[in-house]
């Protein structure tokens, strides 16, 4: 794949990735990562210093107080109590949506501090490239005579993610949030939320603020200093009352509503809630991510690409843990797709062009060697140096003798079917001792073994070759022999030749002499020089001709040269 290629497909995947985040696409896996962040960053709450604290109407208040709806004079008598502990702001997380007896004596009790009432919402949502409109379809207020004692009414409503989990607070432009003037009354000074962005920054899983039930408060078994200055809200937390609703926790159960409220007013009291960085922000991050993953992966190995994949991922969520511990969402899911994508196109890349070049090189050794070892080199082409390496090698080349005086008396067609049979019996032989096949040469050949393969006896392997052949021939009625020459030396072993055309070849004074000797060699005879001979059993080294050794090729399948 060429660079220019490579550029085109990362700016495709880019404007993919880019299109899917801005539909949110991303959403559900991007919840997963910061339910993660919430509970790797839960920590157990200081009871001492919280602003906020609750009343629960839990199952022992129901049992003994009696079965819900309560008496409104009940209320009454808790507010009371509460006031008289000296809290500063309380809020009835209950819908008084109906007239009931007593309602002038809660009225009543409400103006003894600062009491806030909720309203609930029918809401709708509309989804589209990341954002959310709403549209409240309908309202549900408290009675007029309590709207008129109350400090304050905010809507109650959290609209969960499509996972259908809390994360967020819901702010309405003609709807007040009910946590928010509540933490607005307790630090008396405006507060400002975007729905979108501002997430509650939940403390830790279940209910970790300072709770009594309803029936200690009305029996009196608190201490006084329980309430002081604090925002104190009341609300259900039995799960027959229903109310029971999913946090980034919800893996510990079901939370009560009233628990999603203290976490909320808490998170606004103490100004530290967590903040999503805007989509533009995050595109950014995802062009700088992806245009410095591609150029660093551009020269790199796989093994390398693997390694700096794994730290750039490691990297991004070690990142957006530590922002989110400051209370900066960072998304994961774009950022970490701008390092994978690059890199995945490279290591295709890298992957596509080695097995290119593994056909290459199968291509190119099949022609000299026998397939399976060609399928070898190319699998393992560390094990070749193709730009020429020395290797010690048998060099073996074998030629017909008196072929050119028999080819005269012949039509060419006959003479080509002549050095056909025999080249096919030479290829046969050498290949299936794995000998390279180095090239034809009119009417003969260069066999060689020991490279690119090492071979452990490579003198004795060339005669085998030569018996092979010579069996091969005389089954066929062959009318020509051959003579041969064999030399063990050091030679240059590698790529020789033009851009145009290349061979694998082998050049040393251990070809030269196997050449040489092969052309002193009477029909029948293989010549063999003074390294060959070194490396053939003492039975073998009997006929001398100077330095050389002279075997009859048809008597050397009698012999022991194993």
């Amino acid at each position: 794949m060429g660079w220019r290629k490579k550029i085109l497909y990362n700016i495709l995947l880019f404007l993919l990735i880019s299109f899917l985040f801005l539909l949110g696409s991303f959403e559900n896996l991007e919840n997963l990562f910061i339910d993660l962040s919430y509970r790797w960053n839960a920590k157990e709450k200081d009871l001492e210093k919280s602003p906020v604290v609750l009343v629960a109407i839990d199952s022992p208040s129901l049992e003994e107080i009696g079965s819900w709806p309560w008496q409104r004079n009940i209320h009454a008598r808790g507010l009371e109590k509460i006031f008289a502990a000296g809290a500063k702001v309380v809020g009835l997380d209950l819908l008084f949506l109906e007239k009931k007896e007593g309602d002038e004596i809660l009225a009543e009790a409400m103006k003894l501090g600062p009491v806030f009432l909720p309203l609930a919402l029918d809401i709708s949502i509309i989804r589209r490239f990341y954002q959310e409109t709403l549209y409240v379809r309908k309202s549900f207020e408290p009675i007029p005579a309590l709207a008129h004692a109350t400090e304050g009414i905010g809507h109650v409503n959290f609209l969960a993610d499509q996972d259908g989990i809390i994360r967020r607070f819901t702010s309405l432009e003609d709807f007040p949030s009910w946590c928010k003037i509540l933490a607005e009354a307790y630090t008396h000074q405006p507060i400002t939320i975007d729905n979108e962005r501002t997430y509650i920054n939940f403390i830790a899983p279940g209910n970790p603020f300072p709770t009594i039930s309803y029936l200690d408060l009305l029996k009196g078994n608190y201490s006084p200093a329980f309430f002081q200055n604090r925002v104190v809200l009341i609300g259900s937390t039995d799960p027959t009352l229903g109310d029971q609703v999913m946090t980034p926790f919800s893996r510990h159960g079901f939370v009560p509503g009233v628990i999603i409220n203290a976490h909320a007013v808490t998170t606004l009291i103490e100004r530290n809630f967590i903040t999503r960085l805007p989509p533009a922000s995050i595109l950014l991050i995802f062009v700088i991510i992806t245009i410095s993953s591609s150029i660093s992966l551009s020269r790199m190995e796989y093994k390398r690409t693997i390694m700096l994949l794994i730290l750039q991922i490691v990297a991004i969520l070690i990142l957006s843990q530590f922002l989110f511990n400051r209370g900066i969402i960072l998304d994961r899911i774009p950022l970490l797709l701008g390092v994978v994508f690059p890199g995945a196109v490279h290591l295709y890349d890298i992957i596509a062009l080695g097995e290119q070049k593994q056909r290459e090189m199968k291509k190119l050794f099949q022609r000299y060697l026998p397939a399976h070892l060609a399928q070898e080199i190319a699998a393992n082409p560390q094990k070749v140096n193709l730009k020429g390496e020395r290797k010690k090698v048998a060099v073996l080349f074998i030629d017909l003798r008196n072929f050119s005086n028999w080819s005269k008396q012949r039509t060419p067609e006959e003479a080509v079917k002549l050095l056909n049979i025999f080249f096919q019996g030479v290829t046969e032989a050498s290949m299936a001792r794995g000998g390279t096949l180095d090239k034809f040469l009119g009417d003969g050949a260069l066999i060689v073994f020991g490279a690119p393969i090492p071979v452990q006896y490579p003198c004795q392997e060339c005669l085998k070759v030569l018996v092979s052949v010579h069996k091969k021939l005389q089954e066929l009625d062959f009318p020509l022999a051959f003579g041969a020459g064999i030399e063990v030396g050091e030679v240059v072993a590698g790529h020789i030749g033009s851009e145009k055309r290349m061979e694998y070849t082998f050049i040393g004074p251990a070809v030269d002499l196997a050449s040489h000797l092969e052309s002193m060699a009477k029909p029948g005879q293989v010549l063999l020089g003074p390294e060959a001979i070194e490396e053939l059993p003492d039975d073998l080294k009997k006929v001398r001709y100077g330095d050389y050794l002279i075997l009859n090729i048809e008597n050397l399948g009698g012999l022991d040269y194993e």
